[in-house]
Parts: structure tokens; sequence; C-alpha cells
């Protein structure tokens, strides 16, 4: 359960180095996951099983625009390939979202 002060991340793309980040939050007394991405559900939920950590109140989806619409989510990493990040960026802010590449 997040803390009532507690920053939502979300995770959009599952690619090693994000499981470091990931449990990086999940250690920070002020944050916590939120939901996790992938372009395949199938790969998001696996992802997070692998992490293994209480994923009890983490939404995973099959595409990145669905962590977008997600309301609790308040700050995006974006560990994805270099040249798709001035696209996601882009859409992050419009979305409202802070982002951490």
């Amino acid at each position: 359960m997040a803390e009532v002060n507690s920053v939502g991340w979300g995770i959009m793309g599952c690619a090693g180095i994000a499981q470091k980040v990931a449990r990086g939050i999940t250690k920070a007394a002020n944050a916590h996951i939120t939901a996790v991405a992938s372009r395949s559900l199938e790969r998001s939920k696996t992802w997070v099983s692998d992490l293994g950590i209480d994923a009890s109140g983490i939404t995973c989806y099959g595409n990145y625009e669905e962590l977008l619409k997600d309301p609790r989510v308040s700050v995006v990493y974006l560990p994805t390939p270099t040249t798709t990040h001035k696209e996601w960026v882009l859409k992050i802010a419009a979305a409202g979202k802070t982002c951490l590449v």
C-alpha cells in the first residue's frame, strides 16, 4: 500500500536497466510503482513478476498510451531506446506527467 504522500511512478518499457530503477523506486519511502507498460500485455506482466516485489498495486498495460492515461501515474520512467525519446517525452509532457529519461 502506498503512503499518502507517495509519488506514483509508471515504467514505460521493460528494458533490463528498468529493473534496477524499479527496485530503487520500491525502496524509496515516498514513491511506488503504479503501472508498467510494454508493447505487449504479457511482456509487462512477466516483467513485473520477475521483479520479485509485491505487485498488488501495479497495473500492467499492453501499450504505452494506456499508461499515459492512468491518473495514478505522476512520473514516467522511460528506458526505451534513445531514438524513441523525443516522441515519447513529448507525449508524456502532453499527458501532464513528469518524465525521467
